[in-house]
């Protein structure tokens, strides 16, 4: 064997090595909150949940297309679907503005009635907030300033990023409209809670870059926010 050709194949040998050590775990490759992600002997799920007080939540948001008995989470591909998804009442998720590259960092976006459907868009061992636990993160954290400490040091437009202190890693991934329009990605993340405010309204949390707070507030069931899971 010549000289050149065992310098190739060392070459080769060596990128083989350093690709195979340095691919991705499945934690760093999808960073959302995934059906595969249930608690039960699951490495990775733990990867994916830091323990604020007495709660575990996750650390990314949701990004799942099938309720937890398999069956499908309509997507709804346009402003018309979306729409119609919320007068009627019925599931639907999207991508910010329709991209599938916003969604890989910052989730999917959920109607309400996604959230509260009864065959559960949560991967196992993990639930939707309610309003209580909500206000139990809040008042742990500080009423102040619980929105500084939750929110990412990255993505925020102009001085709104945060400490990300406690490992929940708030990212501003915007929200939809009930009418199917898009707006905030950068300034807000917004997380529904599985409580309903009146038969039209429920409520929510948000991020925002102008305030430190991690404020209440509520919103049409038909408008699409992030979802931030807890553990069972």
């Amino acid at each position: 064997m010549n000289r050149p050709r065992i310098f190739l194949i060392s070459a080769c040998g060596a990128i083989y090595f350093f690709i195979a050590c340095h691919q991705p775990s499945s934690t760093s490759s999808n960073p959302n909150l995934t059906e595969s992600d249930s608690v039960v002997n699951n490495a990775n799920a733990d990867a994916k949940q830091i323990k604020i007080g007495n709660q575990l939540w996750a650390t990314a948001n949701l990004s799942v297309t099938h309720f937890s008995n398999g069956d499908l989470i309509p997507e709804a591909n346009s402003s018309a679907q979306w729409e119609k998804a919320g007068v009627e009442g019925k599931p639907a998720w999207c991508y910010y503005n329709q991209d599938p590259v916003l969604g890989k960092k910052y989730g999917m976006l959920f109607n309400w009635y996604a959230v509260t459907d009864k065959r559960n868009i949560a991967p196992r061992g993990w639930h939707i907030p309610d309003d209580d636990e909500w206000k139990i993160l809040t008042e742990f954290l500080g009423e102040e300033d619980a929105g500084t400490k939750m929110k990412s040091p990255v993505e925020w437009k102009e001085e709104g990023s945060g400490a990300n202190k406690n490992g929940f890693n708030g990212l501003p991934g915007g929200y939809r409209y009930n009418n199917g329009n898009f707006n905030g990605l950068y300034a807000y993340g917004s997380f529904w809670s599985n409580t309903s405010f009146d038969s039209s309204g429920a409520w929510y949390r948000y991020l925002g870059e102008s305030t430190k707070k991690l404020t209440r507030n509520y919103s049409d069931k038909r408008d699409g926010f992030s979802v931030r899971c807890i553990r069972d």
